[in-house]
Formats: C-alpha cells, structure tokens, sequence
C-alpha cells in the first residue's frame, strides 16, 4: 500500500475574550506520511510563547505513536527561559504512554525532568526531578524592593497500582538563605539554615516529617502518620497522628510580610499533639507567645505584655490572651470545639478597661467592651456593649473641593446602593456603643463635648446600620466666622446606614432679647443650613445679628459692611443666590451687588458682576459697589472659594474716556475709549 501522505496547516491570531486577548498567535504545521512526519507548534500568549516539535509515526495496527520531542521550549516573562537540550523519546497509545526522561533547563544550571510510564487500568509510574531552582526567580512575584535567597533540590518517585495502591517517596530540600525587604527606609533581614520535607507512602502507611531552622535557638518540626494509608481516595475515619514542636524568639518576619507592624518582640513556643481521625481529631499540648510587644505607628499604638495561650484536650480547646495598651487592657477567653477539621465551634468573651485603641494627632480613643463572640462553622456573631470612656477627635479640613455646577445632570441619582461581596465567613453583629462624658469632637465648624447610645447592627452581606440619638453637650457652632452656642443638639439613628444619620442642630447668638442663629437639619451627607431668629427677622437682618451683634441698619463702618460681604460669601447665603446678595446690598444702602461675571462689560455702565472679569477671580466671587458721585464709581469683590479680593476705583472722565484702577490678587491701570454704533 502507498503511504498515506500528510500536510497540516493551521493559524489563528489575536483571539480575545471580551476585552482581554488570551491569544496573539497560534501555529500548528505537519508534513510526511502519516507513518512518519513532522509536527511543529508555535503558541504566543500575552505573557509566554510556547515551542514544540515532534517526530515520528502512526503504527495504524497497532493504533500507537511512536517518536519524539525534538524540542520544547518555554520563554515567559515570569518564568524566564526553559528548554530541551536533546531528543526525548515518547509513545502514545490506548494501551499504554510511556515518556523517556524529559528535562527542561533554566538560564541559571536549573533543571526539571520528567518521567513517566502509565498504563490505563494497570499501574503507573512517574519520577519527578528538580534541580538548583535559585529562589531569585520568585522576583517578580515578590514586592519592590523584596529578596529571597536559597536554592531548591526536590525528587519524587511514585508508584500507583491498578488497584490505586500507592507506594512512593519525596524529598524537598532548601538551602540555607536569607529574606530580605525595605520598610521606610529601614532594611530588614532574615538570615535562615533551610530545611527539608521528607515523605513517605508504603504499606505501613503515610509518614511526614517536615523541618525548618533560622538558628539554633529558632526552629521548627513537625511530623503526620496517617497509619495503613497507601490507597485512594483518602477517607474521612482516616487516623491521624502527628506532633508540632516549634521555638522562635526572632520576629523579623512580621514586619516583612505585615509592614504596618513594627518593634515585634517576644517568645513563641508550640508543643501539641493531634490524635484519633480526620474526621475526629483530638489535640493535646499547649501553644504559648509570652512577653510579646508589638507597635502599629499608622495609629499610634503600642502593644505591650502580650500573652497568648492555647491548650488542647482532646477535642476541646481553651484559649487565653491579654494585651495592654495605653493603661488599659484587653482579655480574650474561651473555649472551642473542634469536631473535625472543617467544623469549628467556639465561644469567647472579650473583656477590657480602658484600652487605648487609637493614638493619633487628630484622635484619641480609649474602650471598654464587653462582648460575646460565637463562632459557628461559616459562621461568626458579636454581641455585648463597647464603652467609649474617653476621646478626643478632631479630624483634619478636608480640602476645598467645588460643587458640581447646574448644568450636570445626575442619571439615576437614586439608584440603590451596591451590594456588599460575599464574604469567607457570614459575620453577623448587635453591638451597645456607649459615650461616656468625656468625648469631645472638634470639626466641620463643630466644637463640643459627645453622650448618648447606639445600638449597631451589621448582617452578612449588607451594610452597617444604627439604632439610637447622640447629643451635642455644651457645644459650639461656627458659622459665618462666628462662634455659636449650641441650643439643641441631636443625631439621630433610625435603622439606615450608619455614616448618614438624621440631623437637628440648632445654634444661636444671642445680642439683649434677640435670638439670631442656624438650623442644621437633613442626613449626614445631605445637610440643609437655614437662619432662624427670635423674635422673626428677615434674612439680611438674621445675618446681621449673626456676624455683628446688630441689625443692618447699624452696619455702617467700612469694617462691618466686609465682615457682612463675607457672610454673604459663605455657603449658606450662597444657596439663595443673586437675589439674597441684592436684597442685601439694598439693605446695606449699596447701588449694586452680585454672585459670579458676565461675560459683557460695558465700560460705561459699570456693574458688581461685571468687575468680576479679568481680576483674577473668574467667576467664583461676591462683588458689591456704589456710586460716590455720578462719574465716580468703587466696587470690592470677595472670592467664594479662596482668599482673594479686588478692590476697583472707576472714573469717568468724559462720555467715551473712562480710567480704572484695580488693587488686590491683580493691580493695574486702565484707560479705556468706548464707541456707540
């Protein structure tokens, strides 16, 4: 018969899915008979390209393949270059896959081989080999400025049977090397002597034993035997035995890995023991950190006299910890069962007296809780009460930022708030927040002193909401560079999110039997500022009183008419737009008064909100002005969102010759001729 003969060609570029490109190129070619061809492929990734060739030929009697791999080669920016340094023989069939030694070379003398021989429905063979694998490869998978130093030596051998019986053995080996990072500035270094990982499958069973060592005072050991076990599937009754024995007094390695954790000292030492099955274990031993101190800069703290003690008996273990911090402390106690490794039931108290949680510039915070934990499996619920004894918060101005002008339109402003992800564990809560009497708050024009309740309450999945009123207590309110005295302060909490809660402050000054302040009122994030007086005054007047301790009509020095331009520049009169500010300016005896430039300015006809143009202040200001004589005119600007002001003089010196003079952010002289179509 004449050979059957054989030609392939395949090609694919750019395949993406959605957005991201999965594949930029992909060629397969082959060319012979089927009885004995070449086959070559070219695969290019976003991060790898792949390159394969193979010889040989289809016995179709015996329905097997049988050749080799002239070459494979992988070349990834993560991975760096790999790639055969010869033929490798390998057949294929239904019957049986069989693969001489396979081995891959790195750039650095690292090697990787693989060997393997299966037989479907009989037994199966593989040796795995990795050689002088340099831990520098890890680079680009570690933080800037992070380096890990040692080198890996691994084998294995393994045997499965028809009947899935196995009998096989590994060996991991690490040299010794160090671990090397950067934090602020500080370098930290973690010199270790490396550590080996034997194990075991026969038929006496599974054994083990792992070991590691930073010196000789700092190691750890530990050792599992899982008694007759060389047979798949692994059972739920299997029996366990095992021993944990670990002694560390350097602590390096936090600040590494947690670099917001700093100063950790301490002493750690682990002896336990687990028995009985994997579906029952029982655990013996203790587990102890003593003398542990621990500093979080970020937030002030400094953790001190840190204990930590775990003890097991049988099922059931017992916890104990303390902390200090400040001059207070925290407990931890409890009990937890554990019925099989995946189930874990426990409860716990949380008990402390004026634990210093935050010790920052801008908050101070002691605590003092009380609460209950249950711990199901998937499952965690506190409960109890947390008093706040003592704090001082007084968070930092946020930066001026401008609102969104008229023309934005919101789309779906009310849309509803997105869905929390799911979490791990389902986290459930109903916690007492108590403000004791010595909390004071100073921000948002706010100066005073914290009591009340809140009852909190968080559910899986969802947001935190309240429960509950806080008063503001001997408080003031600044408002139009005044400060206020609170008369009625309340924050209440019905149920919604806890960082929009209702709003009902009322701050006044007051000047013989005339009460002049503002009303704060709607959520958090929506407030609405109005004035109020007793008895009732306009809003020019209420304004008044506020900033002066008069009415209008006695604002006459040049002093009191600023501070009222001031006023008018400020958010609350703000929302009320050009109006208030003429209103204003009429009350005040002025010709002209004005929020924001147009875009005309007729040099004839002089106007407050066309003096806004060219002085540096766009169209962000308040300007007011008066007519001293029919040809001479001033007007003085105030900016609505920073500090600067222009104060112009123009004069008419004839019907087409007009001088001005400005002085504030931009001085200047102007002569200007006008003509009339």
């Amino acid at each position: 018969a004449l050979p059957i003969s054989l030609s392939l060609q395949f090609d694919v570029n750019e395949l993406q899915q959605g957005k991201n490109k999965v594949l930029e190129r992909a060629q397969l070619k082959g060319t012979g008979t089927v009885g004995a061809h070449q086959l070559t492929a070219d695969v290019t990734l976003p991060q790898e390209r792949i390159q394969l060739a193979l010889q040989g030929g289809l016995n179709l009697a015996e329905q097997r393949w049988q050749g080799s791999i002239q070459n494979l080669k992988l070349v990834s920016k993560l991975l760096q270059t790999w790639q055969t340094r010869q033929n490798t023989a390998l057949s294929l069939s239904a019957k049986q896959v069989q693969l001489a030694p396979l081995c891959l070379f790195g750039e650095d003398n690292a090697q990787i081989c693989l060997q393997a021989n299966a037989i479907p429905q009989g037994q199966t063979s593989a040796k795995l080999q990795i050689s002088q694998i340099n831990f520098n490869r890890l680079r680009p998978f570690l933080p800037p400025e992070t380096q890990i130093t040692g080198v890996l030596n691994a084998e294995l051998n393994a045997n499965i049977t028809a009947e899935q019986r196995i009998d096989s053995k590994a060996t991991v080996k690490i040299s010794e090397g160090l671990i090397k990072t950067k934090i602020d500035d500080e370098v930290l270094q973690l010199n270790h002597q490396g550590g080996t990982v034997n194990l075991v499958i026969a038929p006496q069973g599974l054994d083990a034993q792992l070991a590691f060592a930073l010196d000789a005072n700092n190691a750890l050991r530990a050792k599992v035997l899982l008694p007759k076990f060389n047979k798949l599937p692994l059972k739920a009754n299997q029996a366990i035995q095992g021993e944990l024995q670990a002694q560390f007094n350097k602590f390096n390695l936090v600040s590494m890995f947690a670099p917001s954790v700093e100063n950790v000292a301490g002493k750690f030492n682990a002896n336990l023991q687990i028995l009985g099955s994997l579906d029952n274990p029982q655990l013996k031993g203790l587990l102890q950190l003593q003398e542990a101190n621990a500093d979080i800069p970020q937030v002030g703290l400094q953790f001190k006299k840190l204990q930590l003690a775990l003890q097991g008996a049988g099922q059931d273990l017992q916890l104990n910890a303390s902390v200090n911090s400040g001059a207070g402390q925290l407990r931890l106690q409890g009990k937890f069962n554990l019925p099989s490794v995946d189930k874990l039931n426990g409860n716990l108290s949380l008990q402390g007296e004026r634990f210093e949680a935050v010790n920052m510039p801008f908050a101070n915070a002691l605590i003092s809780p009380n609460l209950k934990i249950e711990i199901a499996p998937q499952k965690i619920h506190v409960q109890g009460e947390v008093t706040i004894p003592e704090a001082t918060l007084s968070p930092p101005e946020k930066e001026g930022a401008v609102n969104a002008s008229d023309d934005v339109v919101i789309i779906n402003k009310n849309k509803p708030e997105p869905e929390v992800a799911p979490a791990a564990m389902a986290v459930s809560s109903n916690v007492s927040l108590i403000f004791g009497d010595k909390i004071s708050f100073k921000g948002a024009g706010f100066s005073t002193k914290i009591k009340g309740r809140l009852q909190v309450s968080n559910q899986p999945h969802k947001l935190t909401s309240a429960n509950g009123e806080l008063q503001l207590v001997d408080g003031l309110y600044k408002a139009y560079g005044q400060n206020l005295k609170i008369q009625r302060g309340r924050i209440f909490f019905a149920g919604g999110p806890i960082d929009n809660p209702m709003l009902d402050v009322r701050a006044v000054r007051e000047v013989q039997d005339v009460k002049a302040g503002v009303k704060v009122s709607g959520t958090a994030q929506s407030p609405q500022i109005d004035l109020f007086s007793e008895p009732m005054l306009d809003q020019t007047n209420i304004l008044s009183y506020i900033v002066l301790g008069k009415p209008a009509a006695q604002a006459t020095k040049g002093g009191d008419n600023q501070a009222l331009l001031s006023a008018m520049a400020s958010s609350a009169a703000m929302e009320q737009g050009d109006g208030f500010a003429k209103k204003m300016a009429n009350d005040l005896g002025l010709d002209d008064a004005g929020i924001g430039s147009n875009t005309q300015n007729n040099p004839n006809v002089p106007s407050a909100s066309s003096a806004n143009k060219s002085s540096g202040m766009g169209d962000s200001a308040l300007t007011v002005g008066k007519y001293l004589t029919p040809e001479l005119y001033i007007s003085y600007g105030v900016g609505l969102f920073d500090s600067s002001t222009i104060f112009k003089i123009r004069y008419l010196l004839s019907k087409r010759w007009t001088l001005e003079t400005q002085t504030g952010t931009y001085s200047g002289v102007d002569v200007r001729y006008g003509l009339e179509n």
